[in-house]
């Protein structure tokens, strides 16, 4: 019961993953956010340039 449980979380994340193959930025928070749907679908350049300077 809890190797399906598992298994189906696993399944939840690789889709979020292929889900998020089609944008140019994927990483860890982004397939996490995905997973929890707390994700945004669009960001703003404005974002991304700040995401970016965080993250150096």
């Amino acid at each position: 019961m809890l190797n399906r449980y598992l298994d189906q979380v696993k399944n939840r994340i690789y889709e979020a993953h292929d889900d998020l193959k089609e944008k140019a930025f994927i990483c860890v928070q982004s397939i996490k956010a995905r997973f929890l749907g707390e994700d945004n679908e669009e960001y703003s350049l404005l974002t991304l340039i700040d995401y970016h300077n965080i993250h150096k």
